[in-house]
C-alpha cells in the first residue's frame, strides 16, 4: 500500500535484515569471529602442559553425588589418577536411591584415601548440591580443596594445571 510521501506503485526502499547480504555477512563471520578470539586467548593464558610446581599442597577433592551410578566410579578413578598426590578424596553420598552407595564401598576398599559420608537432612532454607558442598567442606582436611561433580572426568595432569595456576596467581 502506498505510504505517505510515497507515489502509488513505488517500490519501498529494502529494509535491512536477514535478507540483506551484509548482515548475512555479519551474522556469519562475527560468531566465527569471536570463536576463533577466545581460542587464541585461551591458547594464550592457559598454557599446554603441567606446569612444574614450587611445592605441592595437601588436596582434598570433594565430590557432592546423588544418584550418579553412571558416573561415579570413572570420577573417582579419574582423581585418583592423578599425577598430583591427592591425600584425600570425600564423596558426599546425598541419599542416593541408585547403586552409587554400591559402587562407593567397592571403590573404598580399594582406594585408601576415598571417604565417602551419608548427606545429612536438609536444613529449611538450604538446597541439596550447596548442603553437600558445605558437608564436604567441614570433612576436608587439605590446604586446597577441589571441588568437583560427579559427572567430570579430569585429565590426570588436571590438579596439576590448577594448582600450577593458583601458585602463578598468588
Amino acid at each position: 500500500p502506498p505510504g505517505p510521501g510515497r507515489a502509488p506503485g513505488a517500490v519501498p526502499p529494502p529494509r535491512p535484515g536477514v535478507e540483506d547480504p551484509v548482515t548475512l555477512l555479519w551474522l556469519t563471520l562475527l560468531p566465527i569471529a569471536l570463536a576463533t578470539a577466545i581460542t587464541l586467548v585461551n591458547r594464550v593464558t592457559w598454557g599446554r602442559g603441567a606446569p612444574a610446581l614450587r611445592r605441592v599442597p595437601t588436596v582434598s577433592v570433594l565430590v557432592p553425588a546423588r544418584n550418579e551410578a553412571a558416573n561415579i566410579q570413572a570420577c573417582v578413578r579419574a582423581i585418583a589418577g592423578s599425577d598430583v598426590p591427592v591425600d584425600q578424596i570425600v564423596v558426599c553420598d546425598d541419599g542416593s536411591t541408585d547403586a552409587t552407595p554400591a559402587i562407593l564401598a567397592r571403590l573404598q576398599a580399594e582406594l585408601p584415601m576415598l571417604r565417602v559420608i551419608q548427606g545429612a537432612p536438609l536444613p529449611a532454607g538450604w538446597v541439596g548440591k550447596v548442603h553437600a558442598c558445605h558437608q564436604l567442606a567441614l570433612q576436608a582436611t587439605g590446604e586446597v580443596l577441589l571441588f568437583l561433580d560427579a559427572d567430570v572426568r579430569l585429565h590426570p595432569s588436571g590438579f596439576r594445571r590448577v594448582l600450577g595456576r593458583m601458585q602463578r596467581h598468588r
